[in-house]
C-alpha cells in the first residue's frame, strides 16, 4: 500500500480513520491523524478495564488469586468462559481472558466487580477525557438506546504508552500488563502482515463497521506505538486488512526495508495480494523487470514495488536479488521482446535446445553477437541464448513532450492493445497467455514508453479526466472495478471476464456490440495527453 493510498483513505468521505505512530526511543510522533475523534471503542475499552483491575490489585481491593464465581446466567456470547464447565475463576485469569481472547463474559464480570463508575472515574483522573464505559459487552438493548462505550485514539495510545514506559500504576504492574498484551490471539489486524517473530503487545476491537487496533511493536529500531481506529468500513475483511496493510507500510517499510532491488528471472511471476502461494494474483511480473524490494517477509517472500508503482508480494524463486545486478541490468537491459512469445535457444538455429520462452515485454540485454536472422541475448539470471532479430526492439522511454507525439502515440497504444485480441481473461494477468482489464491498458501503454496506474482507478499523477465527448483513440474509460481503452468510432477494447478475454463493445446504440448497461456505469474518462 502506497502512502498516496493511505492519504486517499484518510481523506475519504464515507468513513473515518484515526492513525498514530510514535518512535518511543526518539520520543517522536511520526504520524498523528484524527486523534481526538471519539468513536465506539469496541473491545479497546477492555484496556481501560485492565488498567483499573491492576489499580485495584495494587490497592489491595482484589488479590490475583481471588476466585470469582460466575453463574451460567451471566455468561454471554463470544466467550470461552461460557463454554467451560467451571464456575469459579481466579481474578487475574479473567483479566487474561478479557485481553487475550477478548472474552465478553470475563469482561462483564470484571465490570461488575471493579465498578463501572470507578472505571470511568479512574479514566478521568488519568486525563482521558473521551473514555466512557456506558454498557456491558453484548448489551444490544443499551446500544439501541444509544449507550455506547466510547474512546478516542489519543486516549487509547496514552494508556499504551504509559504501560510501555512503565509509568502507570507501578513498573511491576506495567510489566504484567505488557505480558498479557503480548499474548493477544487476534492476528487479523495489526499483526496480519508482520513477521511472526516480531514481538507485539496490543489489543484489537471490532463491531459492525468498527475496526480498531492499538499497541506496541518492538521493531529492530526500537519500540513503536501504533494505533488505528476506523469507523464506517462495512466489510470485516476490508477493515481488518486495511489495518494490517497500514501497519505494514508505516512500520515495516520504515524500519526493516533492505535497500535492495531484484530482477525477475522467470518467464512470468505472480505478484500476489498476500505472501502465500494460494493468494489472489494482483499483478504479473515479466522476465527482466526490475522491482524494488520494500520488505523481506520471510525466507520465501518479499514485498515489492514495480516501476509503475504497483505493490504486492512475490516469491524469491522468481527473483535475482541484488542491488548491484539490478543497477547493472538497468543500464544493459535496453531491449524488450515485442512478439507475443519468443523462444530463447542455445544457438542460432531452430533445432537448438530451448533455454526459456519469453513473453512480450520481457527485458533483455543484446550482447552484440549476431548470425543471420538471430541475435544473442543475455537473460536476467545471467545465461545467454539466441532469439530471432524480429522479436526484439529497443525499449521506449517517454517522459515528456507527449503532446508533440500525440497522434503517433495514440495509434501505437491502440495497435498494441489490438494485438492482444483472442487473449484469454486472467485475473491480474498482463501477458498474451492471459490478461485482465487493467493489465491490457497498462501493458499497452508501458510497451510504448508510458506508465499508467495498473488498477481501474483514476490517478491524477498519471492521467487527467476528460468528458466522454472529448474521447480519442487510446483514452481510457473507467467503470466500477473495470477499465477499457477507446479505439475509434465508438468502439472500445477491454479484457472482460464475462467474455473470457479481450473483446470489443460499442458506445453507439445502433452497433450490435453495444452494451447499454455497461455504458450507464461509466464513472470517468481520462487521458494521458
Amino acid at each position: 500500500m502506497s502512502m498516496d493510498r493511505i492519504r486517499d483513505l484518510l481523506n475519504a468521505k464515507n468513513h473515518l480513520i484515526s492513525v498514530y505512530l510514535k518512535d518511543l526511543n526518539e520520543n517522536r510522533e511520526l504520524l498523528s491523524v484524527n486523534m481526538d475523534q471519539a468513536m465506539p471503542s469496541a473491545s479497546i475499552i477492555k484496556v481501560m478495564i485492565m488498567v483499573e483491575a491492576f489499580f485495584q490489585l495494587e490497592e489491595g481491593i482484589y488479590g490475583k488469586e481471588d476466585w470469582i464465581r460466575i453463574p451460567k446466567a451471566e455468561c454471554v456470547e463470544f466467550s470461552l468462559v461460557s463454554e467451560l464447565t467451571a464456575e469459579k475463576f481466579p481474578f487475574i485469569d479473567l483479566v487474561h481472558l478479557m485481553i487475550t481472547l477478548s472474552d465478553n463474559t470475563a469482561t462483564n464480570v470484571l465490570i461488575d466487580k471493579l465498578g463501572r463508575d470507578k472505571i470511568n472515574k479512574r479514566a478521568r483522573n488519568l486525563g482521558l477525557t473521551s473514555v466512557q464505559l456506558n454498557r456491558k459487552m453484548m448489551d444490544f438493548q443499551a446500544r439501541k438506546e444509544g449507550r455506547e462505550n466510547v474512546m478516542s485514539l489519543r486516549d487509547a495510545v496514552f494508556l499504551i504508552e504509559k504501560i510501555a514506559r512503565k509509568e502507570l500504576i507501578s513498573p511491576d504492574a506495567c510489566k504484567k500488563m505488557l505480558a498479557i498484551l503480548k499474548q493477544q490471539k487476534d492476528k487479523e489486524m495489526m499483526r496480519r502482515y508482520l513477521p511472526e517473530e516480531l514481538e507485539i503487545a496490543h489489543k484489537t476491537g471490532e463491531l459492525e463497521g468498527i475496526y480498531h487496533d492499538v499497541g506496541i511493536v518492538y521493531s529492530k529500531s526500537g519500540p513503536m506505538i501504533f494505533g488505528m481506529f476506523t469507523k464506517g468500513i462495512q466489510s470485516p475483511i476490508e477493515g481488518r486488512r486495511l489495518i494490517g496493510e497500514v501497519t505494514r507500510r508505516l512500520i515495516m517499510e520504515k524500519f526493516t526495508k533492505e535497500n535492495e532491488r531484484g530482477i525477475v528471472t522467470s518467464t512470468t511471476a505472480p505478484i500476489n495480494l498476500h505472501p502465500e502461494m494460494t493468494s489472489e494474483m494482483a499483478d504479473e511480473a515479466i522476465a527482466g523487470m526490475i522491482v524494488e524490494v520494500l520488505e523481506k517477509i520471510d525466507e520465501h517472500w518479499v514485498r515489492i514495488k514495480t516501476d509503475y508503482d504497483y505493490e504486492g508480494f512475490i516469491h524469491i524463486d522468481h527473483l535475482r536479488l541484488s542491488d548491484d545486478k539490478a543497477e547493472e541490468w538497468m543500464k544493459q537491459g535496453e531491449h524488450i521482446i515485442t512478439s507475443r512469445w519468443a523462444d530463447v535457444l542455445m544457438g542460432p538455429k531452430y533445432q537448438k535446445a530451448k533455454i526459456q520462452t519469453l513473453a512480450r515485454g520481457s527485458r533483455v540485454f543484446l550482447t552484440g553477437k549476431e548470425e543471420k536472422d538471430w541475435s544473442e541475448i543475455k537473460l536476467p539470471e545471467g545465461k545467454t541464448g539466441w532469439v530471432r532479430k524480429g522479436f526484439i526492439a529497443k525499449k521506449i522511454f517517454i517522459k515528456e513532450n507527449l503532446k508533440e507525439q500525440e497522434q503517433e502515440l495514440r495509434q501505437k497504444v491502440v495497435d498494441t492493445a489490438l494485438s492482444y485480441q483472442d487473449t484469454q481473461y486472467r485475473w491480474g494477468g498482463r501477458t498474451p497467455e492471459g490478461i485482465d482489464c487493467s493489465g491490457l491498458t497498462s501493458i499497452s501503454y508501458w510497451l510504448n514508453g508510458i506508465k499508467i496506474y495498473r488498477d481501474a482507478i483514476v490517478k491524477k499523477e498519471y492521467v487527467r479526466e476528460i468528458t466522454l465527448e472529448e474521447i480519442k483513440p487510446g483514452d481510457l474509460i473507467y467503470f466500477p472495478g473495470h477499465i477499457a481503452m477507446y479505439v475509434k468510432d465508438g468502439i472500445y477494447i477491454h479484457s472482460r471476464a464475462s467474455a473470457n478475454g479481450v473483446t470489443f463493445n460499442s458506445l453507439n446504440e445502433k452497433d450490435e456490440n453495444y452494451d447499454g448497461e455497461l455504458k450507464d456505469q461509466i464513472t470517468a474518462v481520462a487521458t494521458v495527453f
